[in-house]
């Protein structure tokens, strides 16, 4: 059976229209995002219909299911909210055991990665909704062009071309030392010791921890260095794209010396974007403004239909918290506006008009001005749900990033469930 795309096995199973796979992928295609990730922020499936379709994918390219018995699946996921192979079992398939042709079995068959490193990937892939080779790659376990090795060897497998044992033989031909780090590792490496962000001593720890876990240097400096996280995304990020030869190393070192020199609270992500403009560094082609609070959350899985609703209930229910914040928002609104035309030359005022809510509005009006408004939206996410307080915080500190410029999306909902 031809390898289906994720396009393809979500009509096939009737969950939605040929049209609405064309939205999402111009949904995606303007905002750099993967199908799935396109299609749940879409409101087109949900976060854990996404799962069970990615499945139901390869199952159906290694011949277990048929595209009824997949649909039937599906159905029950989508319809008890049922892990993919709870619904399985009850519909009684018995067909966890694959053909060795995915790409997690390949990467442990062929012993480029050590079996606990591939359940560690594919446990974030899980969470994060993002294919496993680009997890793979953020987690630096190996580099992009290995990966796609290992994809042509997958699509070879499936189509029938090789045999599971040829499969493995190629790629185990790939296979690179365990005691070396990734170049991207390398990369941010040298970043951090020539921006005197960390010291050799510091760095030769790091990287020495790193090899003994087989985990990637950005992963060990998250968990136990000082860096900043914010910061550590964004020089993560920078290596990455020195690696695969959109960026220079010398553009990198511009962007990691304005990091270094960003005050942690003086300035926003956006004037680390506008000052690298200015000086000719382009970090990538992501345009400011792309994606919304609300719209990233979907992704995330972090504002559901259940979750909003309790959003929406809440703000029902302590209209007085609401109202306070509003006014707090066009305060800051307008002395924003005021700020921004002080510093404008006589010959270029400006006259935009600062967005606040219209007088008499009615209540429902003022419920979406605030779920439109990232920061008010963010505002109402912390007084509904104090609880989650550090993980809307992290999801709109990720989501600046990716809207400046500095990080690509994939990277950003990688960091995100870390």
């Amino acid at each position: 059976m031809p390898i289906m795309m994720l396009g393809e096995v979500v009509t096939e199973l009737k969950l939605t229209s040929t049209d609405e796979v064309e939205r999402a992928l111009r949904f995606a295609k303007a905002t750099g995002s993967p199908l799935g990730q396109a299609l749940v922020a879409q409101e087109i499936i949900s976060p854990s219909v996404l799962k069970a379709c990615v499945q139901a994918q390869w199952m159906l390219s290694d011949q277990l299911l048929t595209v009824d018995e997949c649909q039937a699946v599906v159905a029950l996921v989508q319809r008890r909210k049922w892990t993919f192979n709870d619904a399985l079992l009850t519909l009684g398939f018995y067909c966890e055991d694959s053909k060795g042709s995915r790409l997690g079995e390949l990467l442990k068959g062929a012993g480029l990665l050590a079996p606990e490193l591939v359940d560690k990937a594919l446990e974030r892939a899980t969470s994060a909704c993002l294919p496993l080779g680009k997890v793979v790659v953020s987690f630096e376990f190996l580099e992009q062009a290995t990966i796609d090795k290992v994809l042509e060897i997958q699509k070879r497998l499936r189509r029938g071309e090789i045999i599971l044992a040829e499969a493995l033989q190629e790629a185990g031909k790939l296979r690179v030392s365990s005691q070396a780090l990734s170049k991207t590792s390398r990369i941010l490496t040298r970043l951090l010791i020539d921006a005197e962000l960390v010291t050799i001593e510091d760095v030769q720890t790091y990287h020495t921890a790193a090899v003994t876990s087989g985990r990637g240097l950005a992963d060990m400096l998250y968990l136990y260095s000082n860096l900043p996280a914010q910061k550590l995304f964004v020089l993560s990020s920078i290596a990455r794209r020195i690696e695969s030869g959109t960026l220079t190393y010398r553009d990198g070192m511009k962007l990691t010396m304005l990091q270094k020199q960003r005050c942690d609270n003086s300035e926003s992500p956006q004037v680390l974007a506008s000052t690298s403009s200015s000086s000719g560094t382009k970090i990538s082609s992501y345009q400011p403004g792309k994606i919304s609070f609300y719209v990233y959350l979907r992704m995330l899985d972090y504002l559901n239909a259940d979750r909003a609703q309790e959003l929406i209930g809440y703000m029902t229910a302590n209209r007085d918290v609401i109202e306070s914040l509003l006014s707090n928002y066009e305060l800051e609104q307008k002395q924003e506006q005021e700020s921004k035309q002080e510093q404008e030359s006589k010959n270029t005022p400006v006259f935009a008009r600062p967005a606040v809510v219209e007088p008499g509005s009615s209540w429902k009006a003022k419920i979406r001005f605030c779920i439109e408004s990232d920061s008010l939206l963010h505002s109402c996410l912390l007084e509904a749900f104090p609880e989650d307080q550090e993980k809307f915080v992290k999801a709109l500190e990720l989501l600046q990033l990716v809207n400046s410029n500095c990080l690509t999306l994939d990277e950003s909902l990688f960091w995100s469930h870390g």
